[in-house]
């Protein structure tokens, strides 16, 4: 009965070796990624102003856009205000 128990306690051994290589073999796996995540935040965090700045400009030509289809628009209402005042006038001329 001794020598089963200490075949026992020799394979629960065995088992308990071989499942700490599985998890020292994960831990360094975790570790290895949270280097990379830290590594990663802190180019993304260096990267934030650049594209702050970018969001930025693009707002800002979005709204010059605008401005400018607005202003074409005006200047095109007032051409055809210039042509249709100018198409009068020959109009009556003749």
């Amino acid at each position: 009965m001794l020598a089963e128990v200490t075949q026992s306690a020799t394979a629960a051994e065995k088992v308990k070796a071989s499942v700490q290589k599985v998890k020292d073999k994960a831990q360094n796996i975790v570790d290895e990624i949270n280097v990379e995540k830290e590594y990663a935040e802190g180019k993304l965090e260096a990267a934030k102003p650049a594209l702050l700045e970018a969001e930025r400009a693009l707002q800002v030509n979005t709204l010059g856009l605008k401005n400018q289809q607005m202003y074409n628009c005006d200047l095109h209402k007032t051409v055809l205000d210039y042509v249709s005042m100018i198409s009068v006038e020959v109009i009556t001329e003749n």
